[in-house]
């Protein structure tokens, strides 16, 4: 009940609610995002062509308006209700800000992922890969040795495959956090959240990626021509052979479309944002629910996370570390950024 009393508010507030400022800033880095991939590919037009002119794509856009349409016709017919449709417009004219704000988030997001893997894939064009051996470093003075020769002998192969198929759940936690920040009708939670999956995006994905421009354990050798990593690979190998890793199918996929631009592609190991997002998403679930069954399984999850992560040769352990911390200062800042500008807004907003 308080959240519905608390939805209906930042309904009646309009489209942005107290935090019109705050979504400006959240379209301007989008904007930036976007503008940086079409200067480095020099075809704007391509960004959108492939962001909306693909049919498998324009159904994301498509599906939640149909879904939240069946939702409602479908209650509407268990209660008895002659005509559902009625009910939908009702319901539509009622809850305008938030559809249309969701319909406007999903719009750009499209782009903005597309934005990114260019920018990724663009690395090396700008800053070679050098920072490996520092990294590498870091690693063994932190716990003595590398990683994943502690990680190795506690995991057998079964664990390894289970850390593997796992890894790929991955990319189902980026859009799960992607829809229900679109989606959330809390417009507080939705502009913070997004600020920050915008800026770890910009700041670690781009900034912080190309200024420690790395390849990771995996790419090591080809890279470094170097073999401190083959014992690691050499197991990984023999564990592919007998059951089949996904990593190995993925890290040659990588090699292939190094720089292609495509969605996904791109190599980059410090920060590791497979670790930062999946934190991210704890952070999100422990802020709105606290001590919750969910919030626990989120962190078994990016516990699993950040191990697979070095144990599957993709990251060094501190590429994870610098993205906790860098996540959780991104979060802290938004969160102050976003009642400043709320605080700045109540005077007009109450003389309007």
């Amino acid at each position: 009940m308080i959240m519905a009393r608390m939805d209906l508010a930042g309904h009646s507030r309009g489209l942005f609610g107290r935090h019109g400022k705050a979504y400006g800033i959240l379209f301007a880095l989008v904007a930036c995002l976007i503008a940086m991939a079409a200067l480095i590919s020099l075809r704007p037009l391509g960004i959108l062509v492939n962001s909306y002119g693909q049919p498998g794509k324009a159904v994301l856009f498509i599906a939640p308006a149909c879904l939240w349409i069946l939702a409602i016709t479908m209650r509407s017919l268990r209660r008895g209700q002659s005509r559902p449709l009625k009910i939908v417009r009702r319901m539509a004219w009622r809850d305008r800000h938030w559809l249309l704000r969701t319909a406007l988030l999903f719009a750009v997001t499209e782009p903005a992922l597309t934005s990114f893997s260019i920018l990724k894939s663009s690395i090396p064009r700008f800053v070679p890969f050098y920072a490996d051996p520092y990294l590498r470093d870091a690693d063994r003075f932190i716990l003595g040795t590398d990683v994943w020769r502690l990680t190795h002998a506690a995991l057998g192969p079964a664990a390894t495959v289970a850390l593997d198929r796992a890894y790929l759940l991955y990319f189902v936690a980026l859009v799960v956090i992607l829809v229900w920040l679109c989606t959330t009708r809390d417009i507080r939670f939705q502009i913070r959240g997004l600020l920050t999956f915008t800026a770890i995006w910009l700041l670690l994905g781009v900034f912080l990626a190309t200024l420690c421009s790395s390849v990771g354990p995996v790419f090591y050798r080809e890279f470094e021509h170097d073999g401190s990593f083959d014992p690691l690979l050499h197991r990984l190998a023999v564990i592919d052979a007998q059951y089949g890793l996904a990593m190995v199918r993925t890290s040659n996929w990588l090699r292939e479309q190094a720089t292609s631009g495509a969605f996904g592609a791109g190599i980059s190991a410090m920060p590791s944002l497979h670790v930062g997002k999946v934190w991210f998403a704890l952070v999100l679930v422990k802020h709105r629910l606290g001590h919750h069954w969910l919030t626990y399984f989120t962190g078994a999850f990016f516990a699993v996370m950040w191990v697979a992560s070095v144990h599957l040769a993709w990251h060094y352990a501190v590429d994870g570390l610098v993205s906790i911390a860098a996540v959780s200062l991104i979060w802290h800042g938004a969160g102050r950024l976003v009642d400043r500008l709320e605080k700045a807004s109540e005077p007009a907003h109450r003389t309007g």
